[in-house]
């Protein structure tokens, strides 16, 4: 159970550390269009423009799913901690801060999807004003 939990700390650390990465590059304009990292829909992909503008505007998305990743290693090792205060019982601590890893897994995902969506929603919005047609090579 405790290699399981550090593990968990660790994959958690490492969400937490590419969100962050992804908002900064995010905001800057820096990140370039890519198939692995950043919001993938056909509009925001449509050119290199909208992806610039619109990873720019809904950078935010990134740094609010690094707070929940930063928040599920702080839970995590505070069930830790909590465990071994109570006698090296890291069971019923540990159960706690699992429900709650798994509660800001679901924040996460909620932030994502919806963010996306709603960006999504823009990208199509910018590309008909700016009269912006698919790149299909991306797409």
């Amino acid at each position: 159970m405790l290699m399981l939990m550090l593990v968990s700390v660790l994959v958690m650390l490492a969400a937490t550390g590419l969100m962050l990465w992804t908002y900064k590059a995010a905001s800057q304009g820096t990140l370039k269009r890519n198939s692995t990292s950043g919001i993938k829909t056909q509009a925001v992909m449509a050119s290199d423009e909208t992806w610039v503008y619109i990873h720019r505007r809904f950078s935010w998305i990134f740094m609010a799913a690094a707070g929940f990743c930063a928040l599920g290693v702080v839970d995590l090792v505070a069930g830790l901690v909590a465990g071994f205060i109570t006698a090296g019982d890291v069971h019923g601590p540990v159960g706690w801060s699992v429900l709650g890893v798994f509660i800001l897994v679901v924040l996460v995902l909620d932030d994502l999807i919806g963010g996306g969506l709603a960006a999504d929603k823009t990208a199509r919005a910018y590309n008909a004003d700016h009269m912006i047609t698919p790149d299909h090579h991306f797409i």
